[in-house]
């Protein structure tokens, strides 16, 4: 198993990952499968050093990929990256997951963003161990605030903190 940034040829083997969670699973609380169309739009805003997107592959086939994506809109969210990590089908409990973590933190790292954040359903204890072990901490929880197949959602937030001996830098166009 190797893995590298994820490329165009890519987006459709990550959207059959992704898709299976979404029709299958309240890891993400999307109700509807991406689009091939959408999937492009998804892979396109993942092509700076923030916000970037990996694969892991064995041979020709992804078995994984993982993903920075912005955690907010707002400006003033810039040194945070929300993290994603999908296993295809049948390929968990490989080490394939905790590969794509590392690269994803090694590549955040390399960058000026200062927190990575995890947002969990609640009820993925596994998820959650997951980051707790790759030293993510508790950062929150919402209660309530999600609905998948038609059932209440909370959510936990986990964050793990990087780059911290570094000067701030901040990027505001308002200072006092």
């Amino acid at each position: 198993m190797e893995i590298r940034k994820a490329a165009r040829q890519d987006v459709s083997a990550i959207n059959d990952i992704y898709n299976y969670y979404v029709a299958h699973t309240a890891i993400t609380w999307r109700w509807r499968q991406r689009t091939p169309d959408e999937a492009l739009a998804w892979f396109a805003r993942h092509q700076t050093p923030q916000h970037c997107a990996y694969v892991a592959h064995e041979g020709q086939d992804v078995v994984g990929f993982a993903s920075l994506s912005p955690f907010r809109e707002a400006d003033g969210y810039w040194p945070v990256a929300e993290n994603s990590v999908y296993v295809r089908p049948g390929w968990e409990k490989r080490g394939i997951g905790r590969a794509l973590m590392q690269t994803l933190v090694g590549a955040a790292k390399q960058t000026d963003l200062r927190s990575i954040v995890a947002v969990l359903d609640a009820e993925n204890q596994g998820s959650r161990k997951f980051h707790l072990q790759l030293g993510f901490v508790p950062a929150g929880m919402l209660h309530h605030v999600g609905d998948k197949f038609g059932q209440p959602r909370s959510v936990e937030f986990l964050q793990l903190e990087i780059n911290k001996e570094e000067p701030w830098h901040s990027r505001s166009i308002h200072t006092r």
